[in-house]
């Protein structure tokens, strides 16, 4: 079944309604009809769906109900040095695939990448990553992928616990 990610606004009433890329590959790749049942998430629960209307900009679908929350317990957050493009973007969706909550793109003295103007754009992109990932994962929580950051700049007081993976300790 297809898993698709909202946000709360989208939600009103008993109805969903489905706006942007997921309109195109709902009507256009998957070629869904009316009646046909799929997953929709959001920041506030997991819920079964039913396709009430399809429209050129919009798809319109009914709530047939809420789903458990199949999340971890924990919340892991993941301070990932910034490393080349590909291997970022794999790193993203196996973080997401594991469970991850947060992806902080970091820093490091010897990181390859360095510090530009189009980070913005970077986020956005590796949002989406995330957001597919947590689609074809079955995730119920859509994790966030904060702003780059240094090592150093992080705030370790809003965590439980910290572990780092160092080769040489």
């Amino acid at each position: 079944m297809q898993r698709y990610y909202i946000l709360d606004n989208q939600i009103i009433n008993n109805q969903i309604h489905i706006k942007g890329s997921d309109v195109h590959h709902i009507k256009n790749v998957m070629r869904m009809k009316k009646g046909d049942e799929i997953t929709s998430f959001s920041d506030n629960g997991c819920y079964l769906c039913q396709i009430d209307e399809i429209k050129d900009e919009e798809v319109v679908v009914l709530i047939s109900e809420k789903l458990a929350d199949t999340e971890l317990n924990i919340k892991v957050s993941i301070a990932q040095a910034a490393i080349k493009k590909e291997r970022f973007e794999l790193f993203l969706e196996k973080a997401t695939e594991l469970g991850a909550y947060e992806i902080i793109p970091t820093f490091m003295d010897r990181s390859v990448i360095k510090e530009t103007v189009d980070q913005h754009k970077k986020i956005e992109r590796f949002q989406k990553i995330v957001k597919e990932a947590s689609e074809q994962s079955k995730r119920t929580y859509l994790p966030k992928v904060k702003e780059y950051t240094y090592l150093k700049d992080i705030d370790y007081s809003k965590y439980d616990k910290v572990f780092v993976a160092y080769e040489k300790l």
